[in-house]
């Protein structure tokens, strides 16, 4: 979660989280080019955001996110107060003594943002974006000096001065940036005179400069690069009914090229918060600076996007730059790949293997003969692991796995035996049958240790006569129990 410095042993992070920062628990804080730093609670207190005390001096000015523990420590759990490097705590032994030591590991819960709800999240996820094109003809330009120069991943200008009138702007429809967004670009400063300043992003609902939207007590959310002396700083800026709120990052160097995130997040706030990560290379991994505004008076639907445009006043300052490499999603925290643990104790396993299929018509069985039940209707498969052409699901991770079938039989006589068969990598391995003197079902539910690359097939066979598997209900579910 993100987290504000205070001092070498205090920081702070919004809303009450006293429940979660109690003593005796472990933090992994990342401080940024300081590296990771590794801390134990000795004290928290809520007032306007919640301050925590650390028993260690180890933060710094650079501090961005911290991370916790999610196993409660000594009285109230499992997890004794201890050090990471094996030094002792105060709920335990240093490990590598003598004597009885008692230790759990301390699994570090990374929170990308906060929970109303007060669950805890284990894992990571994935972001789907949407690459940018710059050269589609829905992004239209205003450049009456001819400075910007457009390609399909790239806006660049040159010499592009504070106080004229030019832009480069997409129209996404009204209201399309609605709730939470994650943005991704890079720009970099070639040269520039003093207070050259252009914003290389921009989220608004009017069409114009962006001091003219400003002095029309417009909206807007923009990142802008501005020349100081030869040394650019990145500024976040929100334009709320014509006023304007601003945090920049200064001393950044000309010509380096900066990696930018900028993150709307809904649940930080009253109104929302909107953060700016600056970073040094391409991986972001190297966090040189954090920018955050608590977005005012109301949370705002936009509709503009702009990847280049003038404030239009001021001196005749030139900048010359570029911005590159724009992708957008639509949610920031994407998809959970990891474990959810609600307050409630629930735990969702987001993306557990799991399928489960069924037959789409009646399957006419031959009798005497094995048939390979050909289920090709899927009801969800979440790993994409079922095969609806050769019918099977191959598992793609090492574990145990349920497996649950059930055939409902047709056209059946009187003494017929009907086998239901569990295949793995093309052998029996476990099979039920029943004698059904009319229509009727046989269920065979079994788990398995697999391998990845193993595969699961259904067999049935009809002894006696030329019954159907009946596609109403005929069908296999294979979920990943651990």
């Amino acid at each position: 979660m993100i987290a504000t410095y205070v001092d070498v042993n205090e920081f702070t992070v919004t809303t009450d989280r006293t429940a979660e920062f109690i003593n005796g628990r472990r933090i992994k804080a990342d401080c940024g080019v300081n590296g990771i730093k590794y801390c134990t609670v000795l004290s928290s207190a809520f007032g306007a955001v919640t301050t925590v005390i650390t028993k260690e001096s180890e933060l710094t000015v650079n501090l961005t996110t911290v991370l916790y523990g999610i196993v409660e420590p000594k009285e109230s759990g499992s997890l004794p107060d201890h050090c990471h490097d094996g030094s002792e705590g105060s709920g335990g032994s240093a490990l590598g003594t003598s004597g009885d030591v008692t230790f759990a590991q301390s699994i570090i819960v990374d929170e990308i943002r906060s929970d109303k709800a007060g669950g805890l999240r284990l894992g990571g996820y994935d972001v789907d974006y949407t690459d940018i094109d710059f050269t589609d003809p829905a992004w239209t330009e205003e450049d009456p000096n001819t400075r910007i120069t457009v390609a399909a991943d790239k806006v660049s200008w040159a010499a592009l001065t504070k106080n004229e009138n030019a832009w480069v702007v997409y129209d996404f429809t009204a209201g399309y940036f609605d709730g939470d967004f994650r943005h991704e670009l890079e720009v970099k400063q070639t040269a520039a005179d003093n207070g050259g300043w252009i914003f290389f992003w921009a989220l608004t609902n009017i069409v114009d400069d962006m001091k003219g939207i400003d002095d029309a007590s417009g909206d807007f959310i923009g990142l802008g690069i501005e020349d100081a002396a030869g040394s650019p700083k990145i500024e976040l800026r929100e334009c709320d009914g014509g006023s304007t709120y601003a945090s920049a990052l200064t001393g950044l160097t000309e010509g380096t090229l900066y990696y930018i995130t900028v993150v709307r997040d809904e649940n930080i706030g009253t109104h929302g918060t909107v953060y700016c990560y600056i970073y040094s290379d391409s991986g972001r991994t190297i966090l040189l600076g954090k920018l955050e505004i608590a977005l005012h008076s109301s949370k705002k639907d936009y509709r503009y996007l702009y990847a280049c445009n003038t404030w239009n006043s001021g001196a005749a300052a030139a900048h010359t730059g570029y911005c590159e490499n724009l992708r957008l999603s639509t949610d920031p925290f994407g998809v959970e790949k990891g474990i959810y643990v609600h307050d409630s104790g629930i735990v969702d396993t987001h993306m557990q293997s799991g399928c489960r299929v069924r037959l789409n018509g009646d399957q006419q069985l031959v009798a005497g003969n094995y048939h390979r039940l050909e289920l090709d209707t899927e009801d969800y498969d979440i790993q994409n692991e079922w095969n609806s052409t050769t019918y099977r699901d191959t598992v793609i991770e090492n574990g145990m796995y349920s497996v649950c079938a059930t055939v409902y039989f047709i056209d059946t006589a009187v003494g017929d035996f009907m086998r239901l068969l569990i295949y793995i990598n093309g052998a029996s391995v476990a099979k039920a049958y029943e004698a059904i003197d009319s229509n009727g079902s046989v269920v065979l539910s079994m788990a398995f240790d697999l391998d990845v690359n193993d595969y699961i097939e259904i067999y049935v066979r009809d002894d006696a006569t030329a019954a159907k598997a009946y596609a109403g209900h005929s069908l296999v579910s294979i979920n990943k129990i651990a």
